[in-house]
């Protein structure tokens, strides 16, 4: 028996599944962001199950949660690298933001830049050369013109960034500027579908696709997106949706069971909520996620339909 339940976070609503006629539950998550996901809230509260259209991937994405959960989970799983954001700001924050991502053995740094560049490229040189071996992902969130961007390229090559992610809005923009590149482009807006995905590896110019499970559907979907990516030699990289911990704990296990672990993969968003169903503070290790079962939740969070 599945039950639908509903929370309001102080920065994220959504949707809780809870499996069982009585504890112990499985527990899963279906949370569309808003501004991102085609489908709202209210799109999925009173959804049949027994099947759930294209239109609406976050309640697949769900129910593939509990069936995974049902099949039965390894012992332990593999420990997952992720990277840490650095949210945009002034700079003595971004420094003091990096100095503790650094110091807690974070190994990749996913800078968001584009609020002020020549502070931001000041900044990022700086650190670079500080710590040589890290890794840098600079994300612009949509926020330059193509022409901007392209004028760019050039100064964010001097820090050899890992990869730029989504500098322009346009998915058409963002295929032009990937093709003359000197950065790896990656697309995170311009992948909220299957199609949108089957689009930028027919094209080639992009090279690393930021998939959102949450936002994908089916977990089998996303895995044929990355078999897909992999033989083309564009690279996935595994984000949350900035859902709650029931659905960052789901996308950790998806992450950990079927995508490579070659590269760091956005879990570690936790953060962002200052008060959680399900926290996973202590499943963040020295740049690492280490998946856990759900466990026990915050059901005063919940309320019934």
């Amino acid at each position: 028996m599945i039950t639908r339940l509903r929370f309001a976070l102080p920065k994220r609503d959504g949707l809780i599944l809870r499996y069982g006629l009585a504890a112990p539950y499985l527990w899963s998550e279906a949370s569309p962001l808003p501004g991102f996901s085609t489908e709202s809230l209210d799109d999925i509260l009173t959804a049949p199950l027994s099947s759930i259209p294209e239109s609406l991937p976050s309640l697949r994405f769900a129910l593939d949660g509990l069936r995974f959960q049902q099949s039965g989970l390894p012992e332990r799983f593999s420990e997952v690298p992720v990277n840490a954001l650095i949210p945009s700001g002034d700079i003595p924050s971004m420094r003091s933001a990096a100095d503790a991502a650094i110091a807690a053995g974070y190994r990749t740094l996913k800078v968001k830049i584009g609020r002020d560049i020549e502070s931001e490229l000041e900044f990022l040189s700086t650190l670079a050369a500080l710590h040589p071996h890290l890794r840098f992902r600079l994300d612009a969130n949509a926020r330059f013109t193509l022409r901007q961007a392209t004028d760019l390229l050039p100064r964010l090559a001097s820090v050899n960034p890992e990869y730029l992610e989504q500098p322009v809005a346009s998915t058409d923009d963002l295929i032009a500027l990937a093709r003359h590149s000197p950065i790896p482009i990656a697309a995170d807006e311009s992948v909220r579908t299957p199609d949108d995905a089957k689009r930028l590896l027919a094209d080639g110019a992009v090279r690393v696709l930021i998939l959102k499970p949450m936002m994908i559907g089916y977990w089998s979907d996303v895995i044929r997106i990355m078999e897909s990516a992999y033989a083309k030699n564009v690279a996935c990289v595994v984000t949350t949706s900035l859902e709650s911990g029931v659905g960052r704990r789901l996308t950790a296990m998806f992450t950990s069971t079927y995508a490579p672990l070659i590269h760091a993969h956005g879990l570690a968003t936790g953060f962002i909520h200052d008060i959680d169903l399900l926290r996973d503070d202590h499943l963040l290790r020295d740049g690492f996620y280490h998946p856990e079962p759900i466990g026990d939740l915050r059901t005063d969070l919940l309320s019934p339909l």
